[in-house]
């Protein structure tokens, strides 16, 4: 394969409008074609069922939780964990849920997405798998769940990851002109941004162009935030007076599995640096640490509550927490 690419020009560039070329699938740039994007969050969070979710709204072009669907998109979801209940389960709740059982939305899923369980394979056969399928369904994506059961090598070793991603994966996604979204695992009780949180190397964080972290709620199972911790603006999340934010607090349903926008803080917000999510008001924190306290957590706990709902490190959440008032405690002395 040729890799050699022209030279960009310098009056191109100048003139250049973001998403002109009509490559965008989601967002203004967040996803294109022969782009990609990772969800990441820990064990039990709901990436697969969140993925699966927002695979199923790209079938069928409609925005899922404000992140913009550009378009009816082919979706090949190939998936090693989940057993056939649990797709089942996910695509019932989101066909009588979110779309309200609308026949015409079940024949656009029917037409559109592509699911299936690769459990036997890792490295060079997966890819070669990967590439068989893609000559059959014809995607506009390619979604993995997860990355770490298909690899096949070790996460820190970054000559492996990278030629895993860039070379193996990579070089499909640009054969078949389609886009790549991965779901992958953090590390466990980890807080900070994702490149601390992630399994792996730095190379997960320079490949993925757009990067989604889940974080759950210590204290009801069923409520998500969802943060955009790479290319935040180009998701395009807006609060109700229509300023860019980079996060969304979502929940499950309780008796099916389908998902549902909370209400969101009229909030803009501005991009730390480095591309770090940016920081929120003390008085958010506080709030979080008040009702953590409140349904008695211990300290690590309250720790692992803010660094899980707010952009902080385990070290500016542990100082929070000891700067709080205390609760019906007189002082020695």
């Amino acid at each position: 394969m040729n890799a050699y690419q022209p030279f960009y020009t310098i009056p191109d560039l100048i003139k250049y409008k973001s998403n002109q070329s009509k490559t965008s699938l989601l967002g203004n740039g967040f996803l294109n074609r022969k782009g990609s994007a990772m969800i990441v969050g820990p064990a039990g969070v709901g990436k697969s069922k969140f993925m699966q979710h927002l695979a199923m709204s790209m079938a069928l072009g409609l925005d899922f939780l404000d992140i913009k669907v550009n378009a009816k998109t082919r979706v090949l979801l190939i998936q090693a964990e989940d057993a056939i209940d649990d797709i089942a389960e996910s695509l019932q709740g989101f066909f009588h849920h979110t779309v309200g059982g609308d026949m015409a939305s079940l024949a656009g899923l029917e037409s559109n997405l592509f699911i299936t369980t690769v459990d036997t394979l890792v490295g060079a056969d997966f890819v070669k798998l990967v590439d068989q399928y893609c000559e059959v369904s014809k995607p506009d994506v390619v979604i993995i769940d997860p990355l770490v059961a298909f690899m096949g090598c070790d996460l820190v070793d970054q000559g492996a990851v990278t030629k895993f991603l860039r070379q193996d994966l990579g070089s499909i996604m640009h054969r078949h002109n389609c886009a790549l979204m991965c779901v992958h695992h953090t590390k466990r009780d980890k807080g900070g941004p994702m490149v601390e949180r992630a399994f792996g190397g730095m190379e997960f964080s320079a490949f993925f162009r757009g990067i989604i972290d889940l974080c759950g709620d210590s204290t009801e199972y069923r409520n998500v935030r969802v943060r955009v911790t790479k290319r935040q603006r180009q998701l395009g999340l807006k609060d109700l007076l229509g300023n860019p934010i980079d996060s969304v607090n979502i929940k499950m349903g309780k008796d099916a599995v389908y998902w549902t926008k909370e209400d969101q803080p009229i909030m803009g917000v501005e991009s730390g640096a480095g591309g770090r999510p940016p920081k929120v008001p003390k008085a958010m924190v506080d709030e979080t640490i008040a009702t953590a306290k409140a349904a008695g957590l211990t300290d690590s706990e309250i720790i692992k509550t803010v660094t899980e709902k707010h952009p902080y490190s385990k070290k500016q959440a542990s100082r929070f927490v000891k700067e709080a008032a205390p609760t019906g405690k007189k002082k020695k002395g």
